[in-house]
């Protein structure tokens, strides 16, 4: 009978469903055209910005935005944010200049180095900024003359998009006008070409912990892309069905993006494998959008926060998604849970 009973539990508590959900919430602001575009989140805070182009910060509810916009200019944009700063560009003149924030519009600092024409920030993380200047890879530490030049020998130009950890990543174009998806250790002299051999170009657009994340092509299909630091390390990340699709965030082992299914862009979770693939629309009402995209993505613990954006299928306006996956528990293996159940009973038999 102990064996038994031994037995039905464990198939009992292996048979118990690993909970996870999914839930999403409109960040759009009342007013303004009827625009927003999420780009980045961070502990607590998105950014993106506005229809009438302002870069903007949020912190979980369409109420508590706040406008980035610095004064004096017309048009900004913000794509990154970390703990308390965020990254963009603002339009200074003719010209796009990467910009850095920390919370309001009045701690704008133009990181445009002199005579560069127009540049961006696109990545923040630990005091650093990346983007472009120049045409050319760039990393700062917080001002226009701390600049690094991340541009490898050998390439005639390139971008930088994320950063973590001391680590950036982008792409460079090589002299064959190809593009290969890069990362960098804080020198230009660092570079490390992802590039996988099947490829014919990629770009890499998010890294965190030993990840980075992009696209590449595939036979000219674009595929969404994983690495772990080299190019060998390439895992494709295309599910079964999508025509196309990319990556543009990772954290903690999580991978955001989009994947083209049945001719229309799905904002797209995974977790290191084709396979784990888990479609974001599946939590919008039914007809609701024509397409959606992730853009980028922060974990802590079980809770996954996604940032993206939608357009509505009536109004055609672009609408600013925050999604909340509460990742699942994962499940005990056989072994341990049989060795929990059995040392209990050989112990009282022993006795």
């Amino acid at each position: 009978m102990k064996t038994l009973f031994l037995v039905v539990l464990l198939v009992s508590v292996l048979a118990l469903p690993a909970f996870a959900e999914l839930t999403v919430t409109n960040l759009t602001p009342i007013g303004g055209d009827g625009n927003a575009f999420l780009t980045g989140v961070s502990s607590g805070h998105q950014v993106g910005f506005t229809g009438i182009q302002h870069a903007s910060l949020w912190s979980g509810t369409a109420a508590s935005r706040v406008d980035l916009n610095p004064v004096g200019k017309s048009v900004s944009f913000a794509f990154g944010v970390s703990n308390s700063q965020q990254v963009g560009s603002t339009v200074v003149g003719a010209d796009q200049h990467a910009s850095l924030w920390s919370g309001t519009a009045a701690s704008w600092i133009d990181l445009c180095p002199t005579g560069s024409g127009s540049s961006r920030a696109c990545g923040v993380s630990n005091g650093q900024q990346v983007g472009d200047a120049y045409g050319h890879a760039s990393l700062w530490y917080g001002s226009a003359g701390s600049r690094v030049d991340l541009n490898p020998a050998g390439a005639i130009g390139s971008s930088a998009v994320g950063v973590s950890n001391g680590w950036q990543v982008g792409h460079a174009i090589m002299v064959n006008g190809q593009a290969h998806a890069s990362l960098w250790n804080n020198t230009a002299v660092s570079w490390i070409d992802l590039n996988p051999v099947r490829a014919d170009w990629s770009a890499a657009q998010g890294t965190s912990d030993d990840q980075q994340v992009g696209y590449a092509s595939i036979s000219g299909i674009l595929h969404a892309s994983l690495w772990r630091g080299n190019a060998t390390s390439w895992v494709d990340l295309n599910p079964v069905g999508a025509n196309v699709s990319e990556a543009t965030g990772v954290s903690n082992g999580w991978q955001v993006g989009t994947a083209n299914i049945g001719g229309r862009n799905h904002a797209s979770l995974w977790s290191g494998t084709a396979a784990s693939w888990i479609d974001l629309e599946s939590v919008l009402p039914i007809g609701a959008y024509l397409w959606s995209t992730a853009s980028a993505v922060d974990v802590s613990g079980r809770d996954v926060w996604i940032a993206g954006y939608a357009i509505d299928s009536i109004t055609t306006k672009t609408t600013a998604l925050l999604w909340h996956y509460t990742a699942p528990v994962p499940e005990p293996s056989s072994l341990v849970v049989l060795g929990s159940l059995l040392v209990p009973l050989l112990f009282r038999r022993r006795r």
